[in-house]
């Protein structure tokens, strides 16, 4: 029964003898030479190592119950076999670093990177990577196939530690230091941008304090959307409902068409969004701008969907309209409450624009429900304002 595990391993060993072929090549496949092709190199060598470990697995806990790690002073069969995967899973990762410089230098690869390392780790690392996992494979041959009398031979184990100390060695050295230098690059790369995003606040803040009542409303809508830190957003938003003109602003705003240019009117989903997010209490005066910028978003997602094109896939609707379908939600509950304006019409015929552009979309499951509740309370709030004769 033991014996069947040498097809498993001299499967891993052809696997193997493979990569090192692939590493020792004198030089690129043809039409191979150029960055991309050298770079998909990388996986064609990267192949065989992972095939030749897979298949080492099982060889591993076959020389465990032919009795190859015997030597382990441990007395319990699943300890030994847990110890010795554990053993043979350091090795691999110890492995690793010497398998990847010695994939990178080769011909067929030629990565600066590991070229700039020094001849003696250049060499350890070929070494390591080429012949110790081969020696290591014949040490496992020699305990699964040899008599137990012979298997503590002196040639056999001493090639096989021979083999483990110099992966330990190379490999405990190498990681080590590529590690360090991931870590390295990693604190530079957060620091940067850190940086980045603290000159970003300053200069939001900085602009932010700039701002009076004479500066157009497309320069105040960019320090309102989610984008913004909060603490610059709410006061923008809490200045713009003091703003002395904001109702004509806005109106101005909403007619806008698509292709306005922002010296003009800011642009068309901030100017749908940005009635919504201010907290005041809209006018009548803005009851059919509204409408009218409402029943403009449902004729855009309703020619929107082309066949074939980027917005042709079925939650495109969900990804970037999201806001706008809320934000009519919500202006059209506050100006029911504060002038009596009912804009249920209007949101009835943006649920059917959705629906019948994106029906698999999560908008058309959702969508309905949230405008039939958003006009029960539209019905409810009309109700109880008080008539006038």
């Amino acid at each position: 029964m033991k014996y069947m595990f040498n097809v498993p391993l001299a499967v891993a060993a052809l696997l193997h003898a493979w990569f090192i072929s692939l590493v020792l090549m004198p030089g690129a496949w043809s039409g191979w030479g150029d960055g991309p092709s050298r770079g998909a190199m990388v996986l064609v060598m990267l192949q065989p190592v992972l095939l030749s470990w897979l298949l080492l697995t099982p060889v591993v806990i076959g020389a465990v119950f032919a009795g190859g790690f015997g030597w382990l002073r441990v007395h319990r069969q699943w300890l030994r076999l847990t110890l010795a995967l554990l053993g043979a899973l350091l090795i691999a990762i110890l492995t690793l670093p010497c398998i990847a410089i010695a994939i990178g230098i080769s011909a067929a690869v030629a990565d600066s990177d590991s070229m700039a390392f020094g001849p003696l780790a250049k060499a350890s690392s070929l070494l390591v990577a080429t012949l110790g996992p081969l020696i290591l494979m014949g040490w496992l041959a020699w305990v699964i196939n040899a008599p137990p009398t012979k298997r503590g031979a002196m040639l056999p184990g001493a090639a096989g530690v021979a083999a483990l100390f110099l992966t330990a060695l190379t490999g405990g050295i190498l990681g080590t230091g590529m590690v360090a230098e991931e870590i390295a690059v990693e604190r530079k790369t957060a620091a940067r941008y850190q940086k980045m995003d603290d000159e970003r606040d300053v200069a939001v803040h900085s602009g932010f304090a700039k701002l009076t009542d004479a500066d157009p409303l497309w320069k105040w809508a960019g320090y309102t959307d989610r984008f913004t830190p909060e603490d610059v957003r709410q006061p923008a938003l809490r200045r713009l409902a003091a703003r002395p003109t904001l109702e004509p602003d806005l109106i101005t705003a909403l007619a806008a068409p698509d292709t306005g240019s922002p010296d003009a009117a800011i642009d068309s989903e901030r100017a749908f969004l940005l009635p919504a997010a201010i907290p005041f209490e809209p006018s009548a005066a803005m009851g059919e701008p509204l409408r009218a910028r409402i029943g403009r978003l449902a004729r855009e997602i309703r020619t929107l969907r082309q066949p074939r094109s980027s917005n042709d896939f079925d939650d495109y609707v969900d990804s970037w309209y999201e806001e706008r379908l809320a934000a009519a939600l919500v202006m059209s509950k506050k100006i029911a409450a504060s002038a009596g304006v009912d804009l249920s019409d209007a949101l009835r015929d943006l649920q059917s624009a959705v629906v019948e552009a994106y029906p698999k979309s999560r908008s058309a499951k959702t969508y309905p429900g949230q405008v039939a509740a958003t006009t029960k309370q539209i019905e409810a709030v009309l109700a109880a304002r008080p008539r006038q004769n």
